[in-house]
């Protein structure tokens, strides 16, 4: 059976997510809690409302609601949104 972290990674490396080369970031916990990061060109030039309602639609679309109340937190971000935090 798959972990809720490769569950959210095979709903978003489908085409069908419209998120393109996404690269994560995500940790999941030994109580099946998962948060993280999502990082993808596909959020440049989105208001960050924006890039949380494309991903929280594409996962209500595709995963139960059990896994759906297992996700503490997954941000969007731009490689290089990722790339200036990692500066401080």
């Amino acid at each position: 059976m798959a972990s809720l972290k490769q569950k959210i990674e095979n709903v978003f490396t489908n085409a069908a997510s419209e998120i393109v080369d996404p690269i994560f970031d995500i940790e999941e916990s030994p109580s099946h809690k998962v948060a993280g990061f999502i990082i993808s060109n596909s959020f440049m030039n989105m208001d960050q409302i924006d890039r949380q309602n494309k991903v929280w639609d594409h996962l209500e679309r595709n995963l139960p609601s059990d896994d759906l109340s297992n996700i503490v937190s997954l941000l969007t971000v731009t490689p290089d949104e990722a790339e200036i935090n990692t500066l401080y």
